[in-house]
Formats: structure tokens, sequence, C-alpha cells
């Protein structure tokens, strides 16, 4: 088994971010979700940014690590894998599209209650990743064809 030494330290590096990435999101994520005062809607959007985040990085740290081990993409994980990182960067730009709706919401209508409850936040943040898993299945519709 040949090695290639470039993409193995591409891909190290690459693993290394996401660690980093999981170890900075972590605490940032939980400090917004426990402490009451936080719980403002601007915030939920950074928690849910934080959220897409944290996926993101696992997504790529798992799939990365079966890349770096070649364990062996049969036709059950090789389709999965597509759909997982399809789905991840799907959900990570949205997220960041969410939140810059919010704020134009806001700016443009800033008598409108609606753009600053919770409640509408959270409504907006699961249509989101509802979005992203649905957009990210025709890769899985593809690859059973």
């Amino acid at each position: 088994m040949v090695f290639n030494t470039a993409a193995t330290i591409l891909k190290t590096i690459q693993l290394s971010a996401d660690v980093i990435g999981i170890i900075v999101t972590i605490p940032y994520l939980l400090s917004i979700i426990l402490i009451k005062r936080f719980c403002i809607t601007s915030n939920l959007f950074v928690a849910h940014v934080l959220c897409a985040n944290l996926y993101l990085c696992i997504i790529t740290l798992i799939f990365g690590l079966f890349d770096i081990f070649y364990i062996d993409n049969s036709k059950t994980i090789c389709p999965f894998s597509v759909y997982a990182r399809y789905s991840a960067v799907c959900v990570a730009v949205n997220a960041l599209a969410v939140v810059s709706l919010n704020q134009l919401c806001r700016i443009v209508y800033p008598r409108v209650l609606l753009f600053k409850k919770n409640l509408w936040a959270l409504i907006r943040c699961g249509i989101q990743w509802f979005l992203a898993f649905g957009l990210s299945s025709v890769t899985l519709a593809n690859d059973y064809q």
C-alpha cells in the first residue's frame, strides 16, 4: 500500500482543524444553551450556526478518518458518505443564510415583533435543517439508480 505523503499531510491538517473546531464550538454552544440570560433571538441564531459547524466538523472528521485509513467505501457506505458531506455543507451554508435573512428582516421591519421572538428563530432554524437534509437526499436517489 503506497501512501501519498502530501495528501496524507493535508488530510491530517484538515482533521486537526476539525478537532479544534469541535473543541472550540462545544463550550460556546453550551454557554448559550445553558445560561438563561443568553437565550435571546440573536444568540439562538449564533447557537444554530454553532450546531451547523459542529455537525460539519463531526461529519468531516468521521469520513476523513475513513479516507485516511482506507476503510472500504462499499456500496452501502459510499452513498451515505456523499450524502452526509453534502448535507453538512448545506446545513453550514444555509445557517449563515438564515442568520443574514433574519438580520435583514429585523432591519427592514424594526417594529414587527415576530422577528424578535425565540419561537420564530427555532421555526426558521428547523425549516433550514429539514431543507438541507431534503436537498441533500438527491445524492442518495442518484446513487441508487
